[in-house]
């Protein structure tokens, strides 16, 4: 509780007064005690409030401790929010230079969208000519398939006329292997003398050539073929239609002159013609046609593997012709192109 100034100032009056005004005979030891008393008093009453003021000092010290703290943390905070303001500055600057470049990629990408939609629309056009240039494309290659076609029918048509002529140029040879050779003989002199001793002729067929096929080996094992161009197709097929007869058992044969496309077919066809003449029937091999019991004989894939399918054949001509009455003229069979020669007989 706080003393009041005023009673403190009447008390030391009194006191001055008592100890220098009053006389000495008043002065007795009841007032010097009342007086001490007193100023017991008061200064108790004063100890009392310096406790109370030190108590309120040390509030007051604490408080201030709390204030400087308060103060501290309050220089802290300013200075982080210096800083903070600092970061705001950068961040700031930050999201300008961000902007900056947001706007500069905003028109990175406007310009890569107008490139996008150049390169579609060039891809688009691109398309349309690659469209154009495969159809273009198709229809050179139709055409040129087309003239391809045109050209291997032609090329075969050619191959197939040649074929012919070279069968045509061989219609009058004949083949003969087996006659023994000499390297000086006269070929066409050893060839009218064999025929005459084994067909038993009194004169000379004419030919238009004879040679030997190849060149002249001594170390070769057998004598080579024998190729003689009649003058006349007559004298021909006489000498080749009596061979089986007249040349049985002297190991010479006479066969036929073909060309090679001609002669590859025919050996193909040989081992069919053999079979169907085990199983009794009917065979003639026409150039490159074999006709089975009056039918044509037509190759599959199975026969050109070495294997022996079943023929299938189509009527002859000639077995149609006697089911349609017809005029002289038609009725006779077409001739068939000449081409290359019979098996390889031993007579």
């Amino acid at each position: 509780m706080e003393v009041p100034v005023a009673d403190t100032a009447k008390l030391l009056a009194e006191s001055h007064s008592i100890i220098y005004n009053e006389p000495e005979e008043n002065i007795t030891l009841n007032s010097i005690h009342y007086l001490l008393t007193q100023m017991n008093t008061k200064l108790t009453n004063i100890e009392h409030k310096n406790d109370s003021l030190e108590a309120r000092l040390t509030a007051i010290e604490c408080k201030m401790t709390s204030i400087h703290e308060m103060q501290s943390s309050l220089n802290t905070v300013k200075s982080q929010v210096e800083q903070l303001d600092e970061d705001v500055k950068c961040v700031k600057k930050d999201v300008q230079s961000l902007e900056t470049n947001m706007n500069s990629l905003g028109n990175v990408f406007d310009s890569v969208k107008e490139t996008v939609d150049s390169n579609k629309r060039n891809i688009t056009d691109c398309q349309k000519i690659t469209q154009q240039c495969t159809q273009a494309q198709r229809t050179a290659e139709d055409k040129m398939t087309a003239e391809l076609r045109t050209v291997r029918e032609e090329s075969e048509r050619l191959q197939s006329s040649v074929t012919d002529l070279k069968a045509r140029s061989m219609r009058e040879n004949l083949v003969f292997a087996g006659i023994p050779e000499d390297n000086r003989e006269d070929t066409e002199a050893v060839l009218q003398e064999f025929l005459q001793r084994k067909y038993k002729l009194d004169y000379e067929i004419p030919f238009e050539r004879v040679h030997r096929m190849g060149k002249w080996n001594e170390f070769n094992e057998h004598p080579r073929k024998i190729i003689a161009k009649f003058t006349y197709f007559k004298d021909r097929e006489f000498i080749r239609t009596r061979a089986a007869q007249k040349l049985r058992g002297s190991r010479v044969w006479v066969n036929e002159q073909f060309p090679p496309e001609i002669e590859e077919k025919r050996k193909k066809l040989y081992p069919i013609m053999r079979q169907a003449k085990k199983d009794n029937k009917r065979t003639k091999l026409v150039r490159d046609t074999l006709y089975i019991d009056g039918e044509e004989y037509i190759p599959t894939s199975e026969s050109a593997n070495g294997r022996d399918p079943p023929a299938r054949s189509k009527p002859s001509t000639a077995s149609s012709n006697r089911s349609n009455p017809q005029t002289k003229r038609d009725r006779q069979p077409q001739k068939r192109q000449r081409q290359q020669s019979t098996p390889d007989r031993e007579f």
